[in-house]
């Protein structure tokens, strides 16, 4: 509907409105900050990238993901390729309006040295601004009025994998404010907070409950959140995502708990 409006009245969907503000109304807006509550620190602006630009890209599948359970089918529904240069697995990255804002690489072979990141944006993102997946599982989480966050992409193509698509990831383990105002417009009855292992987890082995609550209360407080955690310890490996196996995640789905 925003895109709409903006393609009506003339104006750009993406273009970074703070730069556009006269300085008296800077001054206004940083006034008024201070007097409420701390704003994040995002200062990502999202931007189309060139289309040309994924041409670059070879449209090989990754061995690697196939390993991890994601279906060749589903990458190359995801686009999924190879980057000659870098020697990377790419990951095209969408905002919801099915536009490409950005291209993550993850590095070719399984073991990754010291020296090298595991994953790294060649095509810079505002990953705070995005739900990935949401331009493919829309329509699939407005039907079952319920959403699934994820940390990573391959969460979401390894979910799709196993056939469930009401799923979206946060590239990360917090969400920003902009990615809640995206999840709570969704208007689902449900949100389920569903991160890997090692998150919110101290080094005795506990869950941070504390960690866990100021997630939940980023949302509204009439928007139903529950969480999939591992609260004891004794069904995800470490490091693991419950999606990484389908039954664990089944099971820690039918016992999420439901935080408000």
């Amino acid at each position: 509907a925003i895109k709409w409006i903006c393609d009506v009245l003339g104006l750009d969907y993406y273009s970074n409105t703070e730069e556009e503000l006269p300085d008296s109304l800077k001054w206004t807006k940083m006034i008024i900050n201070m007097k409420d509550k701390p704003q994040e620190e995002e200062q990502e602006y999202l931007k189309p990238i060139n289309s040309n630009i994924l041409k670059y890209y070879k449209p090989y599948c990754s061995k690697l993901f196939k390993e991890d359970g994601i279906s060749y089918e589903v990458q190359r529904e995801f686009n999924i390729g190879y980057d000659l240069y870098s020697n990377r697995y790419t990951i095209p990255i969408y905002d919801e309006l099915n536009n490409c804002v950005g291209v993550k690489g993850r590095y070719f072979y399984k073991d990754v040295p010291d020296d090298e990141d595991k994953y790294i944006y060649i095509e810079p993102c505002a990953k705070t601004k995005v739900l990935y997946g949401l331009n493919k599982t829309y329509d699939y989480i407005k039907e079952k009025d319920c959403v699934i966050v994820f940390e990573s992409e391959k969460s979401v193509m390894k979910a799709w994998t196993d056939g469930i698509y009401n799923v979206v990831a946060i590239s990360g383990h917090c969400l920003s404010k902009t990615q809640v105002n995206k999840l709570t417009s969704l208007g689902v009855k449900e949100i389920v907070i569903c991160y890997d292992e090692d998150v919110f987890r101290e080094d005795n082995g506990k869950v941070n409950i504390t960690s866990y609550t100021e997630e939940i209360n980023k949302f509204i407080e009439q928007q139903k959140v529950s969480v999939m955690v591992d609260v004891d310890g004794n069904i995800l490996d470490k490091k693991e995502s419950p999606i990484d196996d389908i039954n664990k995640f089944k099971t820690m789905y039918d016992n999420r708990i439901l935080v408000r």
